[in-house]
């Protein structure tokens, strides 16, 4: 085995550990409270180079967890929505498979959903997975880019024209059903109605999007979420735990 791809494991009591890859910080085991014996939960995330490496080949890293109590852990689990530690009475689309997207501020993220669920006595088993997207766009995709694009990441890698257009159209379900339009500046901003989503969707105009990314504000400041809806892209979602666990959805 290369250097490159030796693994150097650190151990610390009380930080957070993490594990390298040949010079790049691939994956990171965070770590807030002191194990007395063994290491029981980690969490494993990619690097700001392996996502861009994912999405330059077609594929889009996400991430994602599943809990369970007491040992040994169930045969299977079922990946649903988690809670995302969401504020101000968010509440997410109700089809389509939803995680998290982004490395840094998912991380962090990660990071205190660790701490939610091991303070209540479960086991926290991240979990990754690579999405189809297929041809990525070169620069941001505009409304006349609609017909070729399988994946929308708002607002960073979209244009004003087709953040005006989803806004409209977000707009028009608010009033629709007679919820606040005025200061909704969705997707430029988080929204408290995601589960809207489900409905936005079915526009002819997204008739081709695989998955959407959007901005949600929680505990931990603003994330990012995607939600997939055409499972068919899905290309693997694998749980990082050193039990054999297989993984439904």
């Amino acid at each position: 085995m290369s250097s490159r791809h030796r693994h150097f494991v650190k151990k610390y009591r009380n930080c957070r550990f993490r594990i390298v890859i040949g010079s790049e910080w691939i994956l990171e085991l965070l770590l807030f409270r002191c194990y007395p014996v063994e290491v029981r939960t980690v969490f494993v995330g990619f690097s700001m180079s392996s996502a861009s490496a994912a999405t330059n080949k077609g594929m889009i890293g996400v991430r994602s967890y599943v809990r369970y109590s007491g040992h040994p852990p169930p045969a299977e689990l079922h990946l649903n929505h988690g809670s995302f530690q969401l504020i101000g009475g968010s509440r997410l689309p109700a089809h389509g498979l939803t995680m998290m997207y982004g490395a840094q501020v998912s991380r962090k993220l990660m990071g205190s959903l660790l701490l939610e669920v091991e303070g209540e006595g479960d086991t926290f088993v991240p979990v990754h997975g690579l999405i189809d997207i297929g041809e990525p766009h070169n620069g941001k995709i505009g409304l006349d880019d609609l017909p070729d694009t399988r994946f929308l990441c708002f607002p960073d890698r979209t244009k004003a024209d087709l953040m005006d257009f989803v806004n409209e159209q977000w707009c028009a379900l608010l009033d629709r059903y007679g919820l606040p339009v005025e200061g909704e500046q969705f997707p430029r901003k988080p929204s408290e109605h995601l589960y809207l989503l489900d409905q936005l969707i079915q526009l002819p105009e997204l008739a081709g999007v695989a998955a959407i990314a959007y901005p949600v504000e929680t505990r931990v400041g603003v994330c990012r979420l995607v939600t997939v809806y055409d499972r068919d892209a899905v290309v693997s979602l694998v749980p990082m735990a050193v039990e054999d666990i297989a993984l439904t959805y």
